[in-house]
């Protein structure tokens, strides 16, 4: 095994750039569906994920455009016209599933595959799922795509088993165009979903509860 060694003593200085969070940025570009009109987005890392992310909401049929000379990504998701997401592109990173809360916000309808990229192993989503069918939607599991249906979104309350960071950023997205409050009891807070939290609500959404495990999702459907 190769081998690393420092020799320290000396001072340190100089400046380093650091590219943004790739798992701040996928459920926000995820987060777009919801939003109409154009949405920028700044320092987003140059990475496989990102590029696969931008393919599935283009496949959705929303407007992507990445400019890598200074990291800004262009997304506008009005022209979506599809809600099944695709086999092939949901199963190469798990956060591509973080499409269906907010497809389920917004058209009432999501197919989504369950998710891949995780070398070790298949990730259980049956938090999202309770989460979705606490909400109002009907869900079921057929060939291997996870399909949520709703005549309509009903704000509740929504106690998470375990502090999923996944289930978290889904059932938030979901509940943002909700009818009522929806209330997230042992909510995650990692890094990535206090900036899901701030992006929603600069958008719109009035969610509160920051830094604790509960959060308060008071919007109306549009």
């Amino acid at each position: 095994m190769d081998k690393l060694f420092i020799t320290g003593g000396k001072k340190l200085k100089g400046k380093l750039s650091s590219s943004g969070a790739k798992n701040a940025v996928l459920p926000i570009m995820a987060a777009c569906i919801l939003v109409k009109g154009d949405v920028l987005l700044r320092r987003v890392p140059d990475i496989t994920d990102v590029w696969v992310m931008m393919e599935l909401l283009r496949a959705l049929g929303a407007k992507v455009e990445y400019n890598k000379k200074d990291e800004t990504l262009f997304i506008n998701t009005d022209g979506i016209s599809s809600t099944r997401a695709p086999y092939h592109l949901v199963r190469k990173i798990h956060a591509s599933f973080d499409v269906t809360g907010p497809l389920l916000a917004k058209f009432l309808c999501a197919e989504v595959p369950l998710p891949g990229g995780c070398v070790l192993g298949t990730r259980a989503v049956n938090f999202h799922l309770d989460g979705f069918r606490l909400l109002g939607a009907d869900v079921c599991l057929e060939h291997g795509y996870v399909k949520a249906k709703a005549a309509k979104l009903q704000g509740t309350r929504v106690y998470i088993g375990r502090a999923s960071v996944g289930a978290t950023k889904n059932i938030m997205m979901a509940a943002c165009l909700a009818e009522g409050i929806t209330i997230l009891e042992n909510a995650a807070r990692e890094p990535e979903v206090m900036d899901l939290m701030n992006f929603l609500n600069a958008t719109g959404a009035k969610i509160s509860g920051s830094g604790g495990t509960m959060r308060s999702i008071r919007t109306q459907r549009s």
